[in-house]
């Protein structure tokens, strides 16, 4: 039980010292859990990681023109505004911090730097989803170490 704890502290310090969560805005998710919603953090996050995907999905999209259709940056913005917002509500630093990058390029009609902050800002979301999965799955041992 001890390693798992261990194992648990390491990976939540992990985030942050990485700067892949914001300590802060974590812990203030964190609070919010209690008898009646043990598990408040993992549901949030849960959802976020739905609608972050489905956000990453349209704004790879719109980077997507054709010879039909031209870039269009102010629904471009949309999108990215709105997965800023959602990512710095669960304190995804990294992600904000490429989404703000994407937004600069929008702003100043920048496709290919756009498109070059969109890459990585899907590969620290990737990484954000993938480490969390994991915390929450060392929480999820540890809880049913307890129980036994």
């Amino acid at each position: 039980m001890e390693l798992l704890r261990q194992q648990i502290a390491t990976a939540r310090q992990s985030l942050f010292s990485e700067e892949i969560l914001d300590m802060s805005q974590f812990m203030q998710l964190e609070r919010l859990e209690d008898k009646d919603s043990p598990n408040f953090v993992e549901q949030t996050l849960s959802l976020y990681f739905s609608d972050a995907t489905k956000a990453i999905a349209a704004i790879e999209q719109a980077l997507m023109p054709s010879e039909f259709v031209l870039l269009d940056f102010n629904k471009l913005g949309i999108q990215l505004h709105r997965l800023k917002g959602s990512s710095a509500s669960v304190g995804a630093k990294k992600v904000l911090t490429r989404v703000i990058k994407a937004l600069e390029c929008c702003r100043k009609g920048d496709m290919e730097g756009c498109k070059a902050a969109v890459r990585i800002l899907k590969q620290d979301y990737n990484t954000l989803r993938d480490r969390l999965q994991t915390y929450f799955q060392l929480l999820q041992s540890q809880a049913r170490f307890a129980e036994t």
